[in-house]
C-alpha cells in the first residue's frame, strides 16, 4: 500500500533506493450460481430487495467495519420504505463472545443476517453476488469491484462506512481499504440512499473500471517487467 511504501521511503537505511509500488492484485473469479441460490431462499431475497453483504473474520479485529455495516443498513432501511434492505455479515467466528453481543444488538431490526457456515465461509467470494452493496476491507475490497459492486470501506471515527468512487479511490487505497481509511472532507461522498440507488449503473462501472484500473492481476505483469527491465539498465 502507499502507507507501507512511504514507511520504507522514510527509513535511513533507504537513501537513495528505488521503489516501485505494485499494489496486490485480484483476478476475476465466477460466482458459485448454486451458492448464491441457496443464500438468497434463506434470507428470502426478492427481486426489488437492496442486499449489503459485509464478508471477513468476526472478530475484535474488523468490529468497526461489522458496526459500520449495521449503521449503512439502518441508514438505507429508513430512506428505501418500498424495498427490503437486507444485511448479510459473512465469515469464520474468531470472537464467539462478539458475535453473540452483535446477535442480540440486531435481534431488535429485520433484516441483518450472520452467516458462519462453513460452506458459504470457505468460497465466500463466490456469493458476491447476491449482493448489491459490498463493504470491503483489503483483498474483499478488490474481489468486490471484480463484480462490480457498489463499494465501501470502513472510516475511521465515524459510524458510517464511505462510499468508494473514482473521486476518492487514491486515498482509501493508500490504507490497502483498512480500518485505518482516513478521508479528507472534500473526498468524502454523503451516503444518500435514494441516489444511490438511482445512480446503480453508474457506480457499479466505476467499480469495474476501479478494478481494471488499480487490481487486475492480469495487468500487474507488465509492472513487473517494467521494473525488472529497468533495473536491468542501471
Amino acid at each position: 500500500s502507499a502507507e507501507n511504501l512511504e514507511y520504507f521511503q522514510s527509513l535511513k537505511k533507504f537513501v537513495g533506493t528505488v521503489f516501485r509500488l505494485i499494489p496486490q492484485r485480484a483476478s476475476r473469479f465466477e460466482s458459485d450460481a448454486l451458492l448464491v441460490d441457496k443464500l438468497s431462499k434463506r434470507i428470502e431475497r426478492s427481486e426489488n430487495d437492496i442486499v449489503l453483504i459485509r464478508i471477513g473474520r468476526i472478530s475484535s479485529d474488523y468490529e468497526l467495519t461489522i458496526r459500520q455495516s449495521v449503521e449503512l443498513h439502518h441508514l438505507f432501511s429508513q430512506h428505501l420504505k418500498d424495498r427490503q434492505v437486507k444485511l448479510i455479515i459473512l465469515g469464520a467466528v474468531y470472537d464467539k463472545s462478539l458475535l453473540e453481543d452483535l446477535e442480540k444488538e440486531c435481534a431488535v431490526y429485520s433484516h441483518i443476517y450472520f452467516v458462519t457456515d462453513h460452506e458459504y465461509v470457505k468460497e465466500a467470494k463466490k456469493v458476491i453476488d447476491i449482493a448489491d452493496i459490498v463493504i470491503g476491507t483489503g483483498r474483499g475490497f478488490m474481489e468486490g469491484a471484480s463484480q462490480s459492486k457498489i463499494m465501501f470501506v470502513p472510516l475511521n471515527g465515524s459510524k458510517l462506512p464511505a462510499l468508494v468512487t473514482k473521486q476518492n479511490i487514491k486515498a482509501a487505497f493508500r490504507f490497502n481499504f483498512s480500518e485505518r481509511v482516513a478521508l479528507s472532507d472534500d473526498l468524502l461522498i454523503p451516503i444518500l440512499p435514494e441516489q444511490v440507488v438511482d445512480q446503480r449503473k453508474r457506480l457499479e462501472q466505476e467499480s469495474a473500471e476501479i478494478f481494471e484500473e488499480c487490481f487486475n492481476i492480469e495487468t500487474a505483469a507488465l509492472l513487473y517487467l517494467k521494473a525488472y527491465n529497468e533495473v536491468l539498465k542501471l
